[in-house]
């Protein structure tokens, strides 16, 4: 009997790094495979396409560029609708898993549109908020939005607030919606062989929501503190160190050292923000400070895994601050049972159990 197939869809360059290591767990982080190293190879067969290179994928991106540049502009999520052309096999794979929003929309316009036969199921990273918040236009990309997320055969959240929420916002049948839980790859982010922090803080990330602002406000003249990111940061002649580019390896190496990783968002009520690199600060030990919001609360408690402040609150954060810098043994204790926390996920993986679970319905 034939094990169905499950096409991981991917749009991230940096994979081409990770993926020839799947076999070889710790040479290189799995967090953004969302399961796919762990699906079990008695019920199903997986495989994947990612961002492709060379002149036949430039060109098919010029061509669709002017359509996903005004998807972009309304909803400031890109829509890669060249992926069925680039690889004709996802018009008739028989279940096609997009681990974004981006990725996820464009399977399904193409589904709508006959082009692709099989089911579609996808990660919903944060659409209701992001259309709240960000969107220009918001009644017309919630319209859209909503017209591509109900052909979805699933749409998965990765915080459990999220379910009633893009049901609600959408229209989408809310039991086609299910959380997954995100896991952080703890074969890679592992502890220091000695413990050996160091008196600098350390922030990182990307996403729409960082709040570095409120961070560098926070900070006293005479802290330091390493941001890794691309995006700008008025450092306001604080002694603020931004990087980017780095390796994994050099992250790794930065989350081992500092005496407390700060996960700074923008207020948030259903997104996810922050979630992968709170999960890999914490598998490495590191004590960790994040923005309270709902998601937050469904992973971490207080004291017991992070310590948290009133987002967008340079003042409440400077209290945590204090608070943390008073107790050092109690924060390198809260560090280690965080990373027991995401070791047990890493050991369960229920993002692959989830996966497995609801295809097979």
């Amino acid at each position: 009997m034939n094990k169905p197939r499950i096409r991981f869809v991917y749009r991230f360059n940096y994979l081409n790094e990770v993926l020839p290591h799947l076999r070889e767990p710790g040479r290189a982080p799995m967090d953004f495979l969302y399961g796919m190293n762990a699906v079990d190879e008695r019920r199903f067969e997986t495989s994947y396409v990612n961002a492709p290179q060379g002149p036949r994928a430039d060109a098919w991106r010029r061509f669709f560029y002017p359509f996903e540049w005004l998807i972009t502009w309304f909803s400031r999520l890109g829509c890669p609708f060249e992926l069925p052309f680039l690889f004709p096999q996802l018009k008739t794979d028989e279940i096609l898993f997009g681990v974004n929003d981006a990725i996820g929309f464009a399977l399904l316009f193409w589904k709508r549109l006959g082009v692709i036969k099989g089911r579609v199921y996808l990660i919903a990273q944060g659409a209701h908020e992001r259309c709240r918040k960000h969107f220009r236009v918001s009644w017309l990309t919630r319209r859209f939005i909503g017209w591509l997320l109900r052909a979805a055969d699933g749409v998965f959240v990765l915080a459990q607030c999220a379910r009633l929420p893009i049901a609600d916002y959408f229209g989408v049948d809310q039991s086609r919606i299910h959380y997954f839980p995100f896991v952080g790859d703890g074969d890679f982010w592992t502890p220091a062989p000695t413990e050996a922090r160091e008196d600098f803080l350390m922030s990182i990330g990307n996403d729409f929501n960082r709040d570095y602002r409120t961070l560098v406000n926070a900070l006293r003249a005479d802290e330091h503190a390493v941001i890794i990111t691309a995006k700008p940061v008025a450092t306001e002649g604080k002694q603020v160190e931004v990087k980017n580019g780095l390796s994994n390896e050099a992250v790794r190496d930065h989350f081992r050292r500092a005496a407390a990783v700060i996960i700074p968002s923008e207020h948030v009520v259903f997104e996810s923000a922050g979630y992968s690199s709170a999960f890999q600060a914490a598998l490495t030990g590191a004590p960790l400070i994040v923005s309270d919001s709902p998601p937050m609360r469904e992973v971490f408690t207080e004291w017991e895994q992070a310590l948290f402040y009133e987002a967008e609150n340079a003042v409440a954060l400077r209290r945590v601050l204090d608070r943390a810098a008073a107790h050092p043994d109690e924060m390198h204790a809260m560090g280690m049972r965080a990373r027991e926390r995401m070791l047990a996920l890493h050991r369960a993986r229920p993002d692959a159990r989830t996966l497995e679970n609801v295809i097979s319905r």
